[in-house]
C-alpha cells in the first residue's frame, strides 16, 4: 500500500519486506505459499520504490523502523529516516 502527499510517496509493504534485511530478493518469508510469485511482485515493488524515492516502512524492523531505498550498481541500499523531524 502507499499513501502520496505534499510531494512524498509512503510504502508500507507489509509481510514483502518486513525488514530491512529482506531487500535481497531471494529473502522471502518462510511461510509464503507462493515465492515465485512474489519474488517478482518484490522485484517490482523495489524498482518502483527506488524510481519514486519512497519512504519505506519496514514493519518487523526493530533498528530502522522507516528508511528509503537507492540503487548502488546492482544493490539497493537504504538510508534510515527521522520521522520525528
Amino acid at each position: 500500500m502507499t499513501i502520496t502527499g505534499g510531494g512524498k510517496t509512503l510504502a508500507f509493504v507489509a509481510d514483502l519486506l518486513p525488514t530491512r534485511h529482506h531487500i535481497s530478493l531471494p529473502w522471502i518469508m518462510a511461510y509464503d505459499l507462493y515465492p515465485v510469485q512474489t519474488l517478482e511482485t518484490k522485484r517490482n515493488w523495489l524498482s518502483r520504490m527506488v524510481v519514486d524515492g519512497a519512504i519505506v516502512v519496514f514493519g518487523h524492523d526493530p533498528n530502522i523502523p522507516v528508511a528509503t531505498l537507492h540503487q548502488r550498481g546492482d544493490q539497493i541500499e537504504i538510508s534510515p529516516v527521522d520521522l520525528n523531524r
